[in-house]
């Protein structure tokens, strides 16, 4: 009778015990690349919790939804953010609330989970790459090309005047990443500024084309050079 007893009054004091978790979203959309400065759009954002929707964020045409959302009252659980980045691809950010506490969700339009097989710039061996990329619209013309060295360990980047300037493994990493975004761009056209790439390597060449407005590589290569000064 004693040991039913003690299991009586411990139970609803197990139950009283059981924390009350709110917590706080604080959604930041930001670019991934911080070279970038663009805007990117995003327009809808997918809230799951546990498997089943939460909320969905919009914003209507031709307005992104706010770069600061807050949201408030969050219970435990687990969440998963879904978005399509601007390579037209669904992106998913899984988070497990379990404190009551504020959350930061970084939510990046740029984000790109793909990896594209081949990349010129990742399989260099004794040879180089070169990338002429060129912007073009009703009221601009943005142009140049960049040319990496491969010999053994090391990486040059190749100035016209056949000068080397050599450089450390994070650029060429940068330039992987960018040659996988390149490759990675949509198909879909209807933008009248069009971005063209053109990797000249091992005696072929092959061109892609950006015509969906929503990517902007070629300025923030532009900035990227610049900053680094290449």
């Amino acid at each position: 009778m004693r040991k039913y007893l003690i299991i009586f009054f411990v139970i609803p004091l197990l139950i009283s015990c059981k924390k009350d978790v709110i917590a706080t979203f604080d959604i930041h959309i930001e670019n991934l690349d911080t070279y970038d400065e663009s805007e990117h759009e995003l327009y809808k954002l997918e809230i799951y919790r546990n498997n089943k929707i939460f909320k969905i964020l919009k914003s209507e045409f031709p307005y992104n939804l706010n770069r600061t959302i807050r949201i408030d009252s969050i219970k435990d659980g687990k969440y998963l953010f879904v978005y399509e980045n601007i390579f037209g691809k669904q992106v998913k950010n899984e988070i497990l609330i379990n404190d009551s506490k504020n959350y930061k969700i970084i939510i990046n339009p740029d984000r790109l989970d793909e990896k594209f097989k081949n990349l010129a710039f990742e399989n260099m061996r004794n040879d180089e790459v070169k990338l002429i990329y060129k912007s073009s619209g009703c009221f601009h013309l943005q142009k140049d090309s960049i040319t990496i060295l491969n010999k053994g360990d090391d990486y040059f980047i190749k100035y016209d005047n056949g000068k080397l300037k050599k450089i450390d493994k994070k650029i060429i990493e940068h330039f992987v990443d960018l040659e996988n975004r390149i490759r990675n761009i949509s198909k879909e056209r209807g933008c009248t500024t069009v971005d063209s790439f053109i990797f000249s390597y091992k005696g072929k060449s092959d061109t892609v084309y950006d015509g969906t407005c929503r990517i902007n590589l070629v300025s923030t290569l532009t900035t990227y050079r610049e900053k680094i000064k290449i």
